[in-house]
């Protein structure tokens, strides 16, 4: 919050300027100037009331508070501001485990499939923006960390964009389990803050909350 500004009143007030911060001991000595001058030069038959002392030194004394009190504020908003830009730093570059649909754009995409404890079969499913199935990988029972390469059934490269994923556990009779969307590895590229939190821009344009990550990885994906 400003402070305002004043002058000495025609009354002989003397009513300091508004300080701010490396100010406030120079207006202090100021004032005691002013004030001595007016004691020596005041009429010795109307002499000033020493209630108006004590007024002159509250205003000073409430003035150089409030100076004090936005100084120690504009600090602390200095350091939370800091604070906050380091906290998205910390994000950008590194891979985030989170579950949403990965964008292909040339480079493998690293999937954490864990498929149904106990299952005697789990495939990995990839379907592109139509919902068609363009690729099914085997995977292990232990939940090994798969790597799609953006390719078919056949071997073919697919376009680039957005597909969905889908892992499916079975039991020895071959009946379906479980099925569930995998998480996936993707880079962070910049970190938003919001009311919610922090934002993460990922590699592909997606945007998750942070707390919407389950691992972190340093570096890029």
């Amino acid at each position: 919050m400003d402070t305002t500004s004043a002058t000495t009143a025609t009354t002989g007030t003397v009513v300091p300027a508004s300080p701010g911060k490396g100010v406030i001991s120079s207006d202090f000595n100021t004032f005691l100037t002013m004030l001595t001058v007016q004691l020596e030069n005041q009429d010795p038959l109307n002499p000033m009331d020493s209630s108006e002392y004590a007024v002159q030194l509250a205003t000073f004394s409430s003035v150089e508070q409030q100076a004090m009190t936005n100084d120690l504020l504009t600090e602390m908003l200095a350091r939370d501001t800091s604070s906050d830009l380091s906290e998205l730093a910390r994000w950008i570059g590194n891979s985030v485990r989170v579950q949403v649909d990965p964008v292909f754009e040339g480079s493998p995409i690293l999937i954490s499939p864990t498929p149904q404890p106990g299952a005697a079969q789990s495939e990995l499913i990839v379907r592109d923006d139509a919902g068609t199935i363009r690729n099914r990988l085997n995977i292990s029972s232990g939940g090994e960390l798969v790597e799609w390469s953006g390719v078919d059934e056949s071997g073919s490269p697919l376009s680039w964009g957005q597909y969905s994923l889908e892992v499916v556990s079975y039991d020895s009779a071959g009946s379906e389990m479980s099925s569930h969307a995998p998480e996936v590895y993707a880079e962070v590229q910049e970190a938003r803050s919001s009311e919610s939190g922090i934002q993460l821009v990922l590699k592909g344009g997606m945007k998750v909350d942070s707390l919407a990550v389950s691992a972190v990885r340093s570096g890029g994906e």
